[in-house]
Order: structure tokens, then sequence, then C-alpha cells
């Protein structure tokens, strides 16, 4: 084996078949916390209180974080789910 260095790629963000714009993406957070999940669509951020306006990152509160990302992707795709069946597309 060569000891030449292998790229390899960590897939970070999930398009919808059905809206591209409609998008999960898979967010680091600060001083080395898990990575989250958040529900994006033309600036803003689907979360448990509905679509919102997805605020410079300086600018988000720790309010808007809790209900804006997800723990996993599951969990993020479970929410677009939910927001299908109401209707409010």
């Amino acid at each position: 084996m060569s000891d030449a260095k292998v790229d390899w790629f960590e897939v970070c963000a999930w398009r919808s078949n059905i809206d591209p714009e409609l998008t999960i993406d898979k967010v680091a957070q600060r001083f080395g916390a898990p990575d989250k999940f958040a529900v994006r669509k033309l600036g803003t951020t689907l979360g448990r209180d509905g679509w919102r306006h997805e605020p410079q990152p300086s600018s988000r509160t720790d309010e808007y974080m809790a209900a804006h990302r997800f723990d996993t992707f599951e969990e993020a795709h479970a929410a677009i789910r939910a927001w299908r069946e109401q209707g409010d597309e």
C-alpha cells in the first residue's frame, strides 16, 4: 500500500426530491458539541414552533437553537413530515 493520502468526504446536506429548495443540513456546533441538523428553505428554518427566518449566527438565541436544530437526521425528517401533514406548504 502506498503512503498517498486518501480524501474522504462526509455528506452534510440532503435535498428534497419533491422541493429542491428544501434541505436538511448537518451543522457544526460551537465548542466541539455534537453536530445537529437544520431544516432550511429560502433563508428560513423549520423548528418545533414552525418556520422562522434564520438569524445570523451571532444573533441566534439559545431558544432559537433549541427550537430550530434537531439532534438527528431522523428528527429533522420527522419535522418535515409533520409540517407536510399539517398542509402548511
